[in-house]
């Protein structure tokens, strides 16, 4: 009997204490990354607005080789979506152009599997000397009681290795371009 009592004490400890993390652990997270690219601002925007280009440099593109997808109203122009459906590394989704000038580019982003979540990203585009900085960011809420994934899985930190390589991908391909 003594054994159930200090079970049902310890069960109700942790169950208080996770109760209360919901509370303290934060619901939003950032996710900015930057590259300094050594291409013309208006080459790389183009291969950001187009979802057929971002094909080309995107840190996702080798989650699922059986990947379907297809892009919705007219690539590179704010409207136009790009639908995914692919595996369980790639999941089911779809970004949305919604803001698009020289400086700046705005998608949002839809996650309908292996669970449904939205996002919104951006690039910010910078001339500097005979380069261009890219800043890729990321901005979404993780709601109560979910938030408490982030006690085991740092969601910033891999989003963040997936856009530092597809940062990379995007200046091997431009930089490519230019030579």
């Amino acid at each position: 009997m003594k054994f159930l009592k200090i079970s049902g004490l310890v069960l109700l400890i942790v169950v208080a204490v996770l109760a209360i993390l919901t509370f303290i652990l934060p619901t939003e997270f950032h996710v900015e990354e930057s590259l300094e690219i050594e291409a013309d601002k208006d080459l790389i925007y183009l291969h950001i607005i187009s979802f057929e280009k971002s094909k080309l440099w995107s840190p996702w593109n080798d989650l699922d080789p059986n990947l379907e997808d297809w892009i919705e109203g007219t690539d590179g122009k704010v409207g136009a979506k790009y639908f995914w459906k692919g595996n369980d590394d790639a999941g089911e989704g779809y970004q949305e152009l919604v803001s698009a000038n020289s400086h700046r580019v705005e998608i949002d982003l839809v996650f309908l599997a292996p669970f449904e979540s939205t996002a919104h990203t951006y690039f910010d585009l910078e001339e500097k000397n005979n380069a261009t900085l890219v800043k890729w960011g990321f901005d979404s809420e993780m709601p109560r009681p979910f938030n408490l994934i982030s006690l085991i899985y740092d969601l910033e930190t891999a989003i963040g290795k997936d856009y530092k390589k597809g940062l990379q991908n995007l200046k091997s391909k431009v930089e490519g371009l230019q030579e």
